[in-house]
């Protein structure tokens, strides 16, 4: 036996066997059921977003589908990908992105502990405080005792997440996906051991395996290779995939376009990948449409509806687009908004830019200029907009 840490996330394992883990469980022969109302069979599967109100459940990993491929859509994009690169202070490889995005898929894995999976069943009796995901999450792959993990932290492929440059600040980004930052804690791996152990027919190591062997199997790219390791003591890099998730878990819950499906579906990544790209046009971050209608560029006149620019927008138009902060102070009535849409089109066709933000400070003031927006968005992007 070889054992090997990298930060805090360590492992302990027969590297001889590593080398064909990997084919063993892509290979393995996945028992999924077809659907069955039986609650016993139900409560064995575990389950990432629960409908009290319609009583639906949405099966874990499918829910880790919709919001990895939320990721990935969103990694992809040139804005957020130049930021990625910017912030990771190298360029990011398809087999970068598909890395991220499996550690993405993870984010939730703390709700495989019976605690939670408890919450999902109000009315039944599991005998296990209630407990939260994310404190979770951190201890199946941080709790160790000499070098030795959790079981579940193999089932969900630490010793891949190792060999990739995942360090413990990486991770903790990525699993502190609400907004709060995850309590840099140590964990008792005794305790730890004793919190997942089974509880009725809903067995934690079961569900994790089959997360684990899914996510081997829908991410193939991840698994192959060697390649460089991720980014690692860059905080700017972890703050920007943190808020990443953060976007991709708001759009991957939403019943609108990722509607609950209990019962696990092998093929389930396909549907969230074709539901993550329309959810991401839907509300407006993918703006790929948008460029698309574009055949020839967009002129002054054809955004403003006026012939030729004032002296203030013409000096806004010389600007340069590596300009940080540009700011223009002029008489109510000069133009300042038709020459902030000029300076936002000229960095949206460099692909510098998706979106524009206006503060204003009265109600009134923000429904006259969301009019002239629209208006401007109707002259350039026609159907569109």
């Amino acid at each position: 036996m070889r054992s090997g840490c990298h930060a805090r996330i360590c492992f302990a394992l027969n590297y001889n066997r590593l080398k064909v883990g990997v084919s063993e469980i892509l290979n393995s022969q996945l028992m999924i059921e077809p659907p069955n109302q039986n609650t016993t069979h139900r409560r064995a599967l575990p389950w990432g977003k629960f409908d009290s109100e319609a009583g639906t459940r949405h099966h874990l990993a499918h829910h880790c589908a919709d919001v990895a491929a939320c990721f990935l859509r969103l990694a992809r994009l040139p804005v957020f990908r130049h930021r990625l690169e910017w912030s990771a202070q190298r360029s990011l490889s398809q087999l970068d992105l598909e890395r991220l995005a499996a550690l993405v898929f993870l984010h939730d894995a703390g709700k495989l502990h019976p605690g939670f999976q408890a919450r999902g069943w109000p009315d039944e009796r599991w005998r296990i405080a209630p407990r939260g995901h994310v404190r979770e999450g951190l201890e199946i792959f941080l709790a160790q005792d000499a070098g030795q993990n959790l079981p579940l932290a193999r089932h969900l492929q630490l010793a891949s997440l190792v060999a990739w440059g995942v360090d413990a600040s990486l991770l903790r980004a990525v699993i502190s996906h609400h907004g709060r930052p995850a309590d840099a804690a140590t964990f008792s791996f005794s305790d730890a051991r004793r919190g997942w152990s089974s509880r009725g027919p809903y067995d934690p190591a079961s569900s994790a395996k089959v997360v684990g062997t899914l996510l081997a199997e829908w991410f193939p790219l991840a698994f192959e290779g060697s390649g460089p390791p991720l980014p690692q003591d860059a905080p700017a890099f972890e703050h920007l995939v943190c808020g990443l998730t953060t976007i991709a878990d708001w759009l991957g819950s939403s019943t609108e376009w990722f509607p609950h499906v209990e019962d696990l579906n092998r093929h389930y990544m396909e549907i969230a990948l074709r539901q993550a790209e329309k959810a991401c046009a839907a509300v407006g971050i993918d703006a790929t449409r948008q460029r698309s209608s574009r055949k020839a560029p967009i002129s002054f006149a054809e955004l403003t509806g006026f012939l030729a620019p004032n002296p203030q927008q013409e000096l806004i138009g010389a600007t340069e687009l590596e300009a940080q902060i540009v700011i223009l102070e002029a008489e109510t009535g000069s133009g300042k908004t038709e020459a902030a849409l000029w300076h936002y089109m000229r960095l949206f066709e460099a692909g510098r830019v998706d979106g524009l933000y206006f503060a204003v400070p009265t109600r009134a003031a923000a429904a006259q200029l969301h009019g002239r927006v629209v208006k401007a968005a109707s002259r350039v992007f026609a159907e569109a907009s």
